[in-house]
């Protein structure tokens, strides 16, 4: 019988990411609720702050529909809700005039900094202690990049 510890299986590696994947929604909740200007931010609504503050300019209505997975009526509900809020602006998109481009207001991007800024103080108070090693970094990163390319 094969040691467990020796050679992790792919079962125990799901495992702790669906963990890891637990525990880092409950501290964007926690750093959510401590952002003095968001008010209630939804998940939803924060996923809408992630994708265009990690976007390279404006974004068209539809593409942010894809990466949010919600209609196109639900996305332009949700667009129109943190407009009215002052976290992003829409404008006519110049290539086509019936399409609308979304981009983060100034509002935005701090309420993104501040919430990230308290996620990461959460995570560096709670990783107090582990000491990452090279090895460590790189299979982190390689998650990450590989996570990545399924959005």
């Amino acid at each position: 019988m094969a040691d467990v510890a020796a050679k992790p299986s792919m079962v125990l590696v799901l495992d702790q990411l669906e963990r890891i994947a637990t525990e880092m929604v409950a501290a964007t909740n926690t750093a959510l609720a401590g952002a003095i200007e968001t008010g209630e931010l939804s998940i939803q609504q924060w996923r809408l702050v992630i994708i265009l503050g990690g976007a390279n300019g404006p974004l068209r209505l539809n593409e942010v529909a894809w990466r949010v997975n919600a209609s196109m009526p639900s996305t332009s509900r949700l667009v129109q809700r943190m407009e009215r809020r002052g976290l992003v602006v829409t404008s006519p998109d110049p290539l086509d005039r019936r399409g609308r481009r979304i981009n983060l207001t100034d509002k935005g991007e701090a309420v993104r900094a501040q919430v990230i800024s308290g996620r990461r103080q959460l995570l560096e108070d709670s990783l107090g202690g582990v000491e990452p090693d090279a090895a460590g970094i790189a299979t982190l990163r390689e998650i990450a990049d590989r996570l990545a390319r399924l959005l």
